[in-house]
């Protein structure tokens, strides 16, 4: 009888000083330096850490998980070999029936429509110089004096300095046609010339007369026509309101896809649904999910079971 031991706990422990655990006959966890990085699309800042990927191509044992296995628990090769093997088994088997597996501290495994074994990092650092430290979620900074600020100034008073502000191109335009016409009639006297107009024309009288001898008739005030901006009547309307600091984001991770024309029909049907998609190269895959911010848990089941009917049936929450 092979004696029970926790092989996955071996798993990640040795995540911490090797960039490959193999598990004999399915594949191996490798691990690549990924450098710190801020995502401001989901407002997350990484530290330096190890991206972890599974790979199916490498299938032979390399012995460092049953070593690692007969050291820690006490026994001998061949018994720590056996347990390897019934654990890399039982992998097998959860993924044979579509479920998925997990790797306490490392990931999930579970198999795609093309029936290939995908791999979930639970983002745990691996890496020692970061000390473990994990990912940060950031979100914007709302300064209180503005906010009192905007909670002062009326709603009426708010609405007119929008409209203002809209509109100031056109009001500047009738600004300027109205100093024009006033220029204008004040340098002719207030009569429009005629340069078609000859000395015959004038009567006789009229010669050599100086200008304002005569009384002229009041010349008759144009008619403007109005700038468009002037008809439009002020919306009552307020500024938007400040984002809640109870709004937070989620991430669904859909999958990860070898081949291109998967990932943009997936990222196209996301895109249908009203969701926002992203594509993140990891190895040779491209994973594929979708952000969406919430603020109550149930809006996550939601989206959740949407993403699962319509867009992959694995999708899972990557982090909330």
């Amino acid at each position: 009888m092979v004696q029970t031991l926790d092989i996955g706990a071996c798993v990640a422990s040795l995540l911490y000083d090797n960039n490959s655990v193999s598990l004999p006959g399915l594949g191996s966890i490798t691990a690549q330096y990924q450098a710190a990085a801020i995502d401001h699309v989901q407002g997350r800042i990484s530290s330096p850490g190890k991206a972890l990927t599974f790979d199916t191509n490498l299938v032979l044992d390399d012995g460092l998980l049953a070593q690692t296995a007969a050291q820690r628990f006490g026994v001998s090769l061949h018994i720590a070999t056996e347990a390897v093997s019934d654990y890399v088994r039982s992998i097998q088997n959860t993924l044979d029936r579509r479920e998925m597996f997990a790797l306490p501290g490392v990931g999930r495994l579970y198999r795609d429509f093309e029936q290939k074994i995908q791999f979930i990092s639970d983002e745990h650092n691996f890496n020692p110089e970061s000390y473990g430290l994990p990912s940060v979620q950031y979100y914007p900074v709302v300064r209180r004096a503005a906010q009192e600020a905007a909670a002062a100034t009326p709603a009426p008073t708010r609405a007119v300095a929008s409209w203002w502000k809209r509109n100031l191109v056109w009001l500047s335009a009738a600004a300027m046609l109205v100093l024009a016409a006033g220029i204008y009639w004040a340098v002719s006297g207030g009569k429009p010339s005629d340069p078609t107009q000859s000395t015959a024309d004038i009567p006789e009288e009229m010669h050599n007369v100086p200008p304002g001898g005569v009384p002229s008739e009041p010349a008759e005030e144009p008619e403007t026509t109005p700038p468009a901006a002037a008809e439009e009547e002020i919306a009552d309307e307020s500024e938007s309101p400040t984002p809640s600091p109870d709004q937070r984001v989620c991430t669904i991770r859909l999958g990860r896809f070898g081949n291109a024309d998967n990932v943009k029909r997936l990222v196209k049907k996301a895109q249908q649904l009203g969701l926002s998609p992203y594509t993140e190269k990891v190895g040779n895959l491209t994973e594929v999910g979708v952000t969406f911010e919430y603020s109550e848990e149930s809006e996550i089941k939601e989206t959740l079971r949407l993403a699962r009917r319509s867009l992959a049936k694995d999708a899972v929450v990557e982090s909330q």
